[in-house]
């Protein structure tokens, strides 16, 4: 089973690329996150399988734009837009891309939880991509409340 990963790991490093590029689009499949509490205020534990999905478009050279829809850790679900702000940097001959980043990230579902939040947050968080043009997959880290959360995703060009 290592060598088939690490065969499809090389063959992926191979092809010649570079990063979201204006006008490309990626399918995003949301997939789980991370809090640094596994439970909240009631003793109730995290969803942190957030399964989801979204599409992200290169709007310009720094700046990508995502939408889509996931499982909130509330179980409950949101629908999300993100512009984020970012700068690629190119290893392995451009076959490697990692894209430290900022986003503005607009999202829904939190109302009536135990955050108590307006149905629309605002919250501004880094984010990091590593990959390869075709398949990328993106940490992001919401520094905000009692619990930190990191997020996990997945990118495919098509």
């Amino acid at each position: 089973m290592y060598r088939f990963i690490a065969t499809i790991i090389f063959a992926a490093l191979s092809i010649n690329t570079s990063a979201l590029e204006v006008n490309e689009w990626t399918m995003d499949f949301n997939t789980t996150s991370f809090h640094t509490s596994p439970t909240y205020a009631t003793n109730q534990y995290y969803n942190e399988e957030n399964e989801g999905f979204g599409f992200t478009y290169g709007y310009s050279e720094m700046l990508d734009v995502k939408v889509g829809y996931f499982e909130n850790s509330y179980n409950k679900g949101s629908v999300y837009g993100d512009f984020v702000l970012n700068r690629d940097f190119y290893f392995l001959n451009k076959n490697l891309v990692v894209s430290p980043g900022m986003g503005l990230l607009l999202t829904t579902g939190y109302e009536d939880t135990p955050i108590d939040v307006p149905p629309i947050i605002p919250l501004l968080h880094p984010t990091i991509s590593i990959g390869h043009k075709y398949v990328r997959s993106t940490i992001g880290y919401l520094p905000y409340g009692q619990d930190k959360v990191f997020t996990f995703q997945t990118q495919i060009m098509f």
